[in-house]
């Protein structure tokens, strides 16, 4: 099992999830390049490199294939890459109100900086205003806000043209898909916004067809922090996967025992 965070957040992200899944399976958290405890990437961030430096660290730790992947808002958006680019390595998947890839060409003006905030912002945590404000209290932010800050710059400066590398890529195949998606009556993030939720509505209904094997559910009540407000559902989801793939390998099981007997009469 391998979980992967949001944008602004770090492993700690998974802090009522994971030790949950602990107690039956194999489970790993980690904090991607210029995050949390991480130190930054030698290139820039896109969601096909974060899927190939986590493809690397996990060969790199020795954990056994195969994977479950599971992914909250943009780390969604990594571990479809991941299921993309080593489809033999990836057997099931929980999309934790994932992002989308057509998020940032549907409403580009939300990823558009000018040069001069930029400068004003990376100013401002060098000086520790920043903090006033919140941005540093991000977990991902720890124990580094300026590293923080300097990754999501370099992030936002290319996420258009990262997302139009995943958009490339359609289907799972087979794997049991979980999709959970927060209520739009609660919206992502404080006020909701018509527009943006109904887009989002159909973009998780856009993922959930990803797999022929899959299904998609409305967290009622609940807004973008799945994971932190409503964890047993996350691990209930993640508990779905794992009873598809028990149910699918106990099918061949008896299929193989069939056949076997099938050929000695």
């Amino acid at each position: 099992m391998v979980f992967d965070s949001g944008a602004l957040d770090s492993s700690r992200q998974w802090d009522l999830v994971q030790p949950q899944i602990a107690k039956t399976t194999l489970s790993c958290s980690y904090d991607r390049a210029g995050l949390g405890w991480s130190d930054r990437s030698a290139t820039r961030p896109s969601f096909a490199e974060n899927a190939r430096e986590l493809h690397g660290l996990l060969r790199k730790a020795g954990i056994p294939l195969p994977y479950i992947l599971v992914g909250h808002s943009n780390g969604g958006l990594d571990m479809q890459t991941f299921a993309y680019k080593y489809p033999d390595d990836v057997i099931g998947m929980v999309l934790d109100d994932s992002v989308h890839a057509d998020e940032a060409i549907r409403f580009r003006a939300g990823f558009a900086t000018p040069v001069w905030e930029k400068a004003v912002l990376r100013i401002g945590v060098l000086l520790g205003v920043a903090r006033l404000f919140g941005w540093c209290d991000q977990s991902g932010a720890c124990p580094d806000c300026v590293k923080f800050t300097d990754t999501l710059m370099d992030q936002f400066a290319t996420y258009p043209q990262s997302e139009a590398e995943v958009r490339s890529s359609a289907s799972f195949g087979s794997i049991p898909l979980s999709v959970m998606e927060h209520d739009p009556k609660v919206g992502l993030a404080g006020e909701p916004d018509e527009a943006f939720e109904q887009a989002w509505i159909g973009w998780q209904k856009n993922l959930v067809m990803r797999s022929s094997n899959s299904k998609l559910e409305v967290v009622t009540g609940v807004a973008h922090e799945i994971q932190t407000d409503q964890p047993q559902r996350v691990v209930d989801a993640i508990g779905w996967v794992m009873k598809q793939l028990d149910q699918s390998t106990t099918g061949e099981e008896i299929r193989s025992a069939e056949r076997s007997q099938a050929g000695s009469h």
